[in-house]
Formats: C-alpha cells, structure tokens, sequence
C-alpha cells in the first residue's frame, strides 16, 4: 500500500492571513462605533462642535503585528482627548476601550 501526501501549508498559511484581516477589520470598525457612542453619550454631553472629531475616527489594520491603530487624523483631537490648561480633557478613546472590555473568567 502507498500513499501520497501534498504540502498544503502554503494554502493554509494564506487563508490563516486573510483570516487574521477579516478579523481585526471586524475589531477596528466594532472599536470605531464605541469611540464614537462614547463621544455622544460620555460625561452627560456630546464632543462635538462640528462632528469633525467624530467623523475623523477611523482605523488601520497591521496584519504582520496582529494589531489595529485606531485614532484621529486632526491635529486638535489629541488636546480634546488629553486636555490642556484651559481645557480638561474628554478621553473619547480611551474611555470607550476601558468602558468595554470584557474581562475573561480565566483573568
């Protein structure tokens, strides 16, 4: 009796990665819809003058690190996350991550 074995892992590797793809795009747009219910909902008022904050919120995957940057592209958004003397500052995102993690029972 033979048998005749073919290397498949070149296929598994790729479908492994577009896996990984769909899976962090799912995570950025779930974490952009929280920032952004945050940012309406938090501190008993919206953010938002104009929505530009808001509107800005996206993110980017990084299949090679498994990881996902989420933020604003507008220079001011940093001083409307973290404040400044004037002004104390509405953590939109870091709020909105903190606000819904799920804990595992195993931590």
């Amino acid at each position: 009796m033979t048998f005749e074995s073919k290397d498949n892992s070149e296929a598994i590797l790729a479908k492994l990665k577009g896996n990984e793809v769909k899976a962090l795009t799912a995570i950025g747009q779930t974490a952009v819809e929280l920032t952004v219910d945050t940012m309406m909902k938090k501190n008993g008022r919206p953010i938002y003058l104009t929505g530009d904050i808001m509107r800005s919120i996206s993110f980017n995957v990084e299949p090679g690190r498994s990881a996902i940057k989420i933020g604003s592209n507008l220079d001011y958004a940093v001083w409307v996350h973290n404040g400044t003397r004037y002004m104390v500052g509405r953590p939109f995102l870091k709020d909105a991550i903190l606000d819904n993690i799920k804990c595992s029972p195993h931590t």
